[in-house]
């Protein structure tokens, strides 16, 4: 992806700004056990002295240990309370905190690839949808309907994504990526007679996009098969935004299919007439290029 206005407003954003603390502050909770232990302590003190009046008898005292023994009573249970939040609720709190903090550091973003769309042969004539761009088109082999989400507490931009799949003797192998803002995507069986599709492509949708915390983006991207490879393969999808957080992750895909024309978010919009392009891979004409 080309260098954009936003690369040094995430790159400062990903360098360390934080969001909140992810640890519980023991200063803090030193006090609360200390005014927990205070209050419990005068509580204790008026219930005694209510006691006491009590004890000499006489309305007069009997008043004055009600007046005592409710303000002990209410002291304690406040104290009760500051000691309760402070040795079991803050402490859960700040687990919970801290957990969904290590989440986050661990994986910068979350991918998710929803469909699979495309054929298991590298022809020339082997896809349904086309890139038009310019007097060139070029078959799209491969259409991954990606999602990402943004798992860190800071704004995000992201620089570039790939991803591979793995053959079956274990190595993976990266698919070539087709620009998606660069054309328009077709739909065609004889180039007389494409339609012209309205799709949201991955590049499109995440170019210039700051992504912010929890966020989620998604959209198709658009590949060249490097040689023939069947569509039910795993995928692994490598992702960096600008501030340099990076992830790389396995995922399984939830629906696969060699029809492209049986899913959503693929619209038709009008019939044209295609037969003045060239037909080449994309690979051979940014080569040329």
């Amino acid at each position: 992806m080309p260098e954009n206005d936003h690369e040094q407003d995430a790159a400062e954003h990903s360098k360390g700004e934080t969001v909140g603390g992810g640890k519980d502050n023991p200063r803090r909770n030193g006090m609360g056990i200390f005014m927990s232990t205070v209050l419990i302590g005068v509580g204790l003190l008026f219930i005694g002295i209510g006691a006491n009046a009590w004890a000499r008898g006489g309305y007069g005292n009997a008043v004055l240990a009600a007046y005592w023994g409710i303000a002990g009573y209410l002291v304690f249970g406040i104290g009760a309370g500051v000691t309760y939040y402070s040795y079991v609720i803050r402490p859960a709190k700040a687990a919970i905190r801290n957990t969904q903090q290590s989440q986050t550091q661990g994986e910068p973003f979350s991918v998710n690839v929803v469909t699979a769309l495309g054929r298991d042969d590298r022809l020339l004539r082997s896809a349904g949808f086309w890139l038009s761009y310019g007097k060139i088109c070029s078959p799209i082999h491969r259409m991954l309907f990606v999602q990402i989400t943004n798992m860190q507490t800071v704004p995000s931009v992201i620089a570039t994504y790939r991803v591979e799949v793995q053959k079956s003797d274990g190595t993976w192998i990266k698919l070539t990526r087709m620009d998606g803002r660069i054309g328009a995507v077709y739909h065609l069986l004889e180039l007389k007679s494409a339609y012209l599709y309205s799709i949201d492509t991955l590049d499109a949708v995440i170019s210039n996009r700051k992504i912010i915390p929890k966020e989620t983006v998604e959209g198709w991207a658009l590949f060249e098969l490097p040689e023939d490879l069947p569509l039910a393969l795993p995928i692994r999808v490598y992702v960096r935004d600008y501030g340099g957080a990076e992830t790389t992750q396995v995922v399984s895909v939830s629906s696969i299919s060699e029809d492209f024309e049986q899913t959503g978010g693929v619209r038709p919009l009008n019939k044209a007439d295609l037969s003045q392009c060239k037909l080449m891979f994309y690979s051979d004409a940014r080569r040329e290029n």
